[in-house]
C-alpha cells in the first residue's frame, strides 16, 4: 500500500468518525461524500507546481538587479508558546515532530494579531471546511500564523494527523473577526517545509465574488503572499527575470517583509500567468545562513480570465508564411511570463514563420522577437503540429512545444539575427523526433555544422531558402550560416527558456 493509500484510508476514518460523534460535517458518514473529498485532494495535489532549478547558463553573465515589491505587511509579532497536547489518534508529538522537517507545531504563532490569545484560540477551534490540506482534530491543532495582511487579514492552522501534518488557510477582509475568516483552499505546501498562500486581487473583480483563485476577475492587478516556514528562516523573493541591455540575465533575491520565517508582501499582478496558476516570482529560503532551492510563488488553481487577443503579426523575412496567432502569442508568452510582462508590451516581431517537415508530416514554426525594457532581445522559438489538411495559419495547438530561445545585446538588428533552433516533436509510439530549424537574412546560402548522429560522429551542409532550412536527427550544438560576403560562425543552438532565463517558472 502506497503513503498516499494510506493517508487517504486514514482520512476517510476520521471524517467518518467526526460524522459519527458530531464533531463536524454529519454528511462526511457517506463514503460518496468521503470520496469527493478525497478526489479534490487528489487534484490538489497534482496541480501543486514544482520546484525549479535556479542553474544558471553558462554563457550568460549573471548581474544584481533591484527587485519591485509592493506594499509591506505590519511587523509581525510572536506569541508565547504553549505545550502541544498528545494526538488523538496516538501518536505522540515526539515522533510526528521526528518526521516533519518543519517544527510548526511547537513553534509560536506569528503574525501582527499573534499576541491577541482570544483570536487565536477561536481561529484555533474554526471549522475546516475545505480538506485539500488534509484534515486534523481541534485537540491536535495550533494556529502557526495569524494577523493583517494587505487588503485583509489571513490564518493558518496547523494540525497532526497519522504522524503527517495537516493545515487549512483562512482568509478575510480586513479587520475581520475571527468568525467571519473563511476557510481557503487556495493554500499550497512547498516542499513540507514552507506554506505558502498567493491571493489575486484586481479592479474588475465581480461584485459578491468570495476571495481566493476562484475569484472573477478579468485582469490581475496585484498578487498578495504569504509565506510561512520554519522560525529563524529569511524567506527571499525575487519577482522576476531581467534581461540587461547586453543580453545578460539576473534575479534578485531580497528579503520578504515579516522576519522570523515568515513574509507578507505584494507583488505586481503583471507576473502572474493566469491560464497556469504559475508566475515569474519565486522564493527561497534561507535557514542557518544557507540558501535553498528556488521555489514557485503561484496559484494552486489557474485562474479563468477573458483570453487576450492572439497576436496576428506578418513575418519580417521573405520565404516565410503566415502561422497561428495562437502559436505566435505561445511564443511570445514563453518569454512573458518569465520577465513578470505581459507580452504585448514587449513589441513583438515575428523573425520567421511557416510550416516545416517533421518524421512522416509537418509541424507549424513560429520564430518571435521581443524586445525587453533595457533594449535587449530574446528570441523564442515554438513549434504546433499540423493537422492533415490545414494550413500552418490554421493549425489548432493541440499539440504545442518550444524549441529554444536566445538572448541578444541592445545592439541587435532583428532583421540581422540567425538563428537555430532545436524542436522535439512527438512521433510514432511515443517518440520524440528531433528538428533543427534555421533562420539568417536571406543572403545565407549554407548552414553547416558538425555533432553526432547516433553513436556516430557527424558534419552536414543544408542549402538554405531565401534564409531558412531545417535538419532532421543529430545532436548539435552550433551551427554556421555562409553566403556571398556573409559569414556567422559558431551560432549556438537555442535552449529552452527555462535555462535560458534563469531557470524562471512556466
Amino acid at each position: 500500500m502506497t503513503a498516499d493509500s494510506t493517508l487517504e484510508n486514514d482520512l476517510r476514518a476520521r471524517l467518518h468518525a467526526a460524522a459519527e460523534h458530531g464533531a463536524w460535517h454529519p454528511g462526511m458518514g457517506d463514503d460518496a461524500a468521503v470520496d469527493d473529498v478525497l478526489e479534490r485532494r487528489r487534484v490538489q495535489r497534482r496541480t501543486r507546481v514544482a520546484v525549479l532549478s535556479a542553474a544558471a547558463c553558462t554563457a550568460l553573465v549573471v548581474a544584481m538587479v533591484p527587485l519591485l515589491l509592493g506594499a509591506t505587511g505590519p511587523a509581525g509579532q510572536t506569541a508565547t508558546p504553549s505545550a502541544v497536547p498528545p494526538s488523538s489518534d496516538g501518536v505522540t508529538d515526539e515522533s510526528i515532530q521526528a518526521q516533519l522537517p518543519v517544527d510548526l507545531l511547537s513553534a509560536p504563532t506569528r503574525g501582527s494579531l499573534a499576541g491577541d490569545a482570544a483570536y487565536v484560540e477561536a481561529v484555533r477551534t474554526a471549522d475546516w471546511t475545505d480538506l485539500s490540506g488534509g484534515f486534523a482534530q481541534v485537540a491536535d491543532r495550533r494556529v502557526a500564523f495569524v494577523g493583517d495582511v494587505p487588503g485583509g487579514r489571513w490564518a493558518l492552522v496547523v494540525g497532526q494527523t497519522g504522524g503527517r501534518l495537516a493545515h487549512q488557510w483562512f482568509t478575510g477582509p480586513p479587520g475581520a473577526a475571527a468568525g467571519e475568516l473563511v476557510a481557503d483552499r487556495s493554500g499550497v505546501e512547498s516542499e513540507g517545509d514552507a506554506f505558502v498562500y498567493v491571493l489575486p486581487t484586481g479592479s474588475h473583480q465581480a461584485p459578491g465574488s468570495p476571495p481566493g483563485a476562484g475569484t472573477e476577475l478579468t485582469e490581475v492587478d496585484e498578487l498578495t503572499v504569504v509565506v510561512v516556514a520554519q522560525p529563524g528562516d529569511v524567506v527571499q523573493v525575487s519577482d522576476r527575470v531581467v534581461v540587461e541591455a547586453d543580453g545578460a540575465v539576473s534575479r534578485d533575491f531580497v528579503p520578504a517583509p515579516g522576519g522570523d520565517g515568515v513574509a507578507v508582501t505584494q507583488l505586481p499582478g503583471t507576473v502572474l500567468d493566469t491560464s497556469e496558476g504559475s508566475s515569474s516570482a519565486v522564493f527561497r529560503l534561507v535557514r542557518d545562513g544557507t540558501a535553498g532551492p528556488v521555489r514557485t510563488l503561484g496559484l494552486s488553481d489557474p485562474l479563468v480570465l477573458t483570453d487576450p487577443p492572439p497576436l496576428d503579426l506578418r513575418p519580417l523575412r521573405p520565404g516565410s508564411s503566415d502561422v497561428s496567432p495562437d502559436l505566435v502569442r505561445f511564443a511570445a508568452v514563453e518569454v512573458a511570463r518569465h520577465v513578470g510582462l505581459p507580452a504585448d508590451q514587449l513589441d513583438p516581431q515575428v523573425l520567421w514563420s511557416g510550416p516545416v517537415s517533421a518524421g512522416d508530416g509537418q509541424i507549424s514554426v513560429a520564430m518571435v522577437a521581443l524586445r525587453m525594457p533595457s533594449g535587449a532581445l530574446v528570441v523564442n522559438t515554438a513549434y504546433a503540429v499540423m493537422t492533415p489538411g490545414t494550413s500552418a495559419r490554421d493549425t489548432p495547438l493541440s499539440a504545442v512545444g518550444g524549441c529554444g530561445a536566445e538572448t541578444h545585446a541592445e545592439t541587435a538588428v532583428v532583421d540581422d539575427l540567425a538563428v537555430l533552433s532545436r524542436c522535439s516533436v512527438p512521433g510514432d509510439l511515443g517518440a520524440r523526433e528531433t528538428v533543427y530549424v534555421g533562420s539568417a537574412p536571406p543572403v545565407a546560402q549554407e548552414m553547416r555544422g558538425a555533432g553526432t548522429y547516433g553513436s556516430d560522429e557527424a558534419s552536414w551542409v543544408v542549402r538554405l531558402d531565401q534564409g531558412h532550412g531545417s535538419l532532421a536527427g543529430g545532436e548539435y550544438d552550433t551551427a554556421s550560416f555562409i553566403g556571398p560576403g556573409y559569414a556567422l560562425l559558431d551560432q549556438p543552438v537555442a535552449v529552452d527558456p527555462a535555462d535560458v532565463l534563469l531557470g524562471g517558472p512556466r
